[in-house]
């Protein structure tokens, strides 16, 4: 039900409410709320003085004289959303993420369709309109913010799932080849600081694609030895990190890229070197939220296009009369960074297909290939004697967050899922099943439409 704000806030859009009509308060229903309302409609009745509707001859003939009488105006029905949520996709990553405290996103790299968007912990919306007053407190004293949609309202960093932008950002500045060669030993220096590989024993030679494939800290340290910060955030932000996607819902995040400018103009102060090997394994301040990191992965998939993400395709009238309809809408392309994707998206085939790989024993499916990568990001900074530690040994609060972000089929990228555990410990472990359980829900789906469908002709594929 409306509360005073709502029809203050309506009556400044030009709209009308009273006490007593409903609104819709969140999401979907408060961004359409104009087409899914309708109009009341109005009914003119006489009543006598005692306020009770005329039902005699005489009354009506006085109503008559007095002309009481008008036409009436009949209600109209609000119109019908059609929304491009797949719900046997919703369901699988809802079930997959049980347990799990974050949010999954999958989207069409085609179009930019949100297919699934789910976030954990939730509420049932039917409670809302109860009175129970604990149970709002319980909602709203929740820590872990129920109320809050961590696919679009929540940020974090995005932890090793940032490295393919570093790496392009090298490509691109010809700072590397795909064939350079770099040693990883399992510690660098810094300045006077040590910088820790997360595998103790280092990872020995290895080029760009086997860098992603195993995650190397190092390897990605001194490409950012070599990069300044701002051009890993022109790469990153032209794949859509750190600015608002434009999805068709209310109180979306931007996320953040940093850059020198925004540093002295935040804080005053000059950027360090040092940060843009924070940067560069996204760390720092760099956040992005769960439907930004898909998307930003959906142009790594299908090469380098950045479309507008959106929920719903159609508006239609309760005739099912089309009254508004939604395109994929392609916010930008950037060809020089485009031509470099190929040894980037080898190294995420990798991490799921090839021993070695982060996420090759949780994240790999017999019937299709997915490639992606996994991100683990420290909440707290360690001293090395913690660093090796066994992450659920911690206290929740202390365990790392999980991503882990991935498109199928690898040769013709249809579908990218990214999912977002909160303190998680580990991308591989955490997020990949639940990325993994959706994909293979809608490869399900795919198979068995082509079944019922039979062959297509070459034109309608």
């Amino acid at each position: 039900e409306v509360n005073n704000r709502d029809i203050d806030q309506q009556k400044k859009l030009g709209f009308s409410y009273e006490p007593g009509d409903l609104i819709g308060k969140a999401g979907i229903e408060s961004q359409w709320e104009k087409y899914l309302r309708g109009r009341d409609g109005v009914r003119f009745v006489i009543v006598n003085a005692h306020g009770h509707m005329a039902n005699t001859a005489q009354d009506s003939a006085e109503a008559d004289v007095l002309s009481f009488s008008k036409d009436d105006v009949p209600p109209e029905a609000g119109h019908n959303l059609t929304l491009t949520l797949d719900s046997d996709l919703q369901k699988s990553a809802w079930d997959a993420m049980e347990g799990i405290m974050g949010a999954t996103v999958a989207l069409d790299t085609r179009t930019g369709e949100v297919l699934v968007m789910v976030s954990k912990p939730s509420y049932d919306a039917t409670s809302l309109n109860l009175t129970d007053d604990d149970i709002w407190q319980g909602l709203f004293k929740n820590p872990y913010g129920p109320l809050r949609n961590k696919a679009i309202q929540d940020h974090f960093s995005p932890g090793s799932t940032f490295k393919v932008f570093t790496a392009l950002a090298a490509l691109e500045n010809n700072i590397i080849t795909k064939d350079t060669i770099l040693t990883c030993p399992p510690v660098i220096r810094f300045g006077r600081r040590p910088y820790h590989e997360h595998n103790q024993s280092g990872f020995g030679k290895i080029a760009v694609t086997e860098a992603i494939q195993r995650s190397s800290n190092v390897f990605l340290w001194q490409l950012a030895m070599k990069l300044d910060v701002n051009q890993i955030a022109d790469v990153a932000s032209s794949f859509g990190m750190g600015q608002l996607t434009g999805i068709d819902l209310p109180l979306e995040t931007p996320g953040l890229m940093p850059t020198r400018e925004w540093k002295l103009k935040t804080h005053n102060k000059e950027w360090y070197p040092g940060e843009t090997l924070s940067i560069a394994i996204g760390q720092g301040s760099t956040l992005t939220t769960p439907l930004q990191l898909a998307l930003a992965y959906s142009a790594i998939a299908n090469g380098g296009l950045v479309f507008q993400p959106y929920v719903v395709s159609k508006i239609t009238d309760v005739q099912e009369n089309l009254i508004k309809e939604f395109k994929p809408k392609l916010l930008s392309k950037r060809e020089s960074v485009a031509k470099y994707l190929e040894p980037v998206r080898k190294g995420l085939w990798k991490v799921i297909n090839e021993r070695g790989g982060t996420a090759y024993w949780t994240g790999r499916l017999d019937e299709v290939e997915i490639a992606g990568k996994s991100g683990t990001v420290q909440v707290r900074s360690s001293d090395p004697s913690d660093l090796f530690k066994k992450c659920p040994t911690k206290p929740f609060d202390r365990r790392h967050h999980a991503w882990f972000v991935g498109f199928a089929p690898y040769d013709k990228p249809e579908i990218v899922v990214a999912t977002f555990a909160l303190h998680g410990c580990g991308g591989s472990t955490a997020a990949a099943p639940v990325v993994k359980a959706v994909v293979k829900k809608w490869w399900e789906k795919k198979k068995e439409i082509e079944r019922l469908q039979g062959p297509q002709p070459a034109s309608a594929r």
